[in-house]
């Protein structure tokens, strides 16, 4: 993932599962957490999970969670609406004395359907703010949900993102989307 990973970023993922999605997550921060960025897990998105399950999970995976929280490296910030107002809270997170001029790897995920409408539009809010900063963003969905899309419509959000990470049982795909040359 460290050689995956640029900054900035704004990357789209799709899990197998939920476990594969905490692992994914644990990788990212991982990373985060070389670069000494602050890490922070947005959580609303994952509805039948609760935050001691999630930091526990985290851990499980090798995260130093609660390390890193008692660091100030690391937050979990419940989201007030995960459907409209992702690219708020991460605005409001880089206006926090503890975001100013730091890196920051953002984590919002999706355990619950949610459609293609919805995902754009949020990735449109967060890839404007992450243009700007010094910030690594994930989007993590179960494939499941990626399922129910049609194959050109799960063309379009992967498309969109600037890299992809698929993670099951199968293994690891990335993929990056690198501009073409002059001709």
């Amino acid at each position: 993932m460290q050689a995956f990973l640029t900054v900035p970023d704004d990357v789209l993922g799709i899990v197998e599962n939920s476990e594969y999605l905490h692992r994914l997550d644990t990788a990212f921060f991982q990373v985060g957490e070389t670069c000494s960025a602050l890490l922070v897990k947005f959580t609303r998105g994952e509805q039948d999970i609760s935050l001691n399950t999630l930091r526990a999970a985290l851990t499980g995976y090798g995260l130093a969670v609660a390390q890193l929280e008692a660091e100030g490296q690391m937050r979990f910030i419940v989201e007030i609406d995960p459907f409209e107002g992702r690219a708020q809270a991460l605005r409001d997170l880089l206006a926090t004395d503890a975001a100013q001029g730091r890196l920051v790897f953002a984590s919002f995920n999706w355990t619950e359907k949610v459609d293609l409408a919805t995902v754009m539009r949020q990735r449109r809010g967060i890839a404007e703010i992450v243009n700007m900063q010094q910030l690594v963003v994930t989007l993590c969905l179960l494939q499941s949900i990626t399922d129910e899309w049609s194959s050109p419509v799960q063309r379009e959000a992967q498309d969109t993102h600037t890299g992809v990470v698929w993670l099951g049982e199968q293994g690891l795909g990335l993929r990056r989307i690198v501009p073409l040359p002059p001709a």
